[in-house]
């Protein structure tokens, strides 16, 4: 697991609303993140319930855009219902500041804001959900 992902779980487990339970039903999802047809690695994925009644799932994507999500550090996956899905991305994530084309506050909103904003929404059923996302503004037709 990268630093990233734990530090992230460690925030949602900490931050979370509703309480945790071996009982609630979780199913996997996997997918690929891409930047106008490519693979992007880094990017921060959650899975967050509409009814509010459990915390969010995370992941990060790795170098071929695969991500698998996690409800926590033991368990993968995420609670059956809707979810909103938010992504953030930083194309200039492993750069110095003085070498970065865009400063982080412009960088992250090259990334589409239905991501951003949350109004992408799916649904988690009982089985293994694949969910695809393109997450550049301006993706190329």
């Amino acid at each position: 697991m990268t630093f990233k992902l734990a530090v992230l779980l460690a925030a949602i487990t900490l931050t979370g609303t509703g309480c945790y339970n071996d009982s609630l039903k979780t199913a996997p999802i996997e997918g690929t993140i891409t930047w106008n047809g490519e693979p992007v690695e880094g990017a921060e994925v959650m899975f967050v319930p509409v009814d509010g009644k459990t915390r969010a799932a995370a992941a990060n994507s790795d170098a071929n855009g695969k991500y698998q999500l996690f409800f926590s550090t033991t368990r993968v996956g995420a609670p059956l219902g809707t979810h909103r899905v938010q992504i953030t991305y930083d194309p200039y994530d492993n750069l110095e500041d003085d070498k970065r084309e865009v400063p982080y506050a412009e960088a992250i909103k090259m990334v589409d804001q239905r991501f951003r904003d949350g109004s992408v929404e799916v649904v988690v059923e009982n089985k293994t959900n694949v969910f695809d996302f393109e997450i550049a503004a301006e993706a190329k037709k």
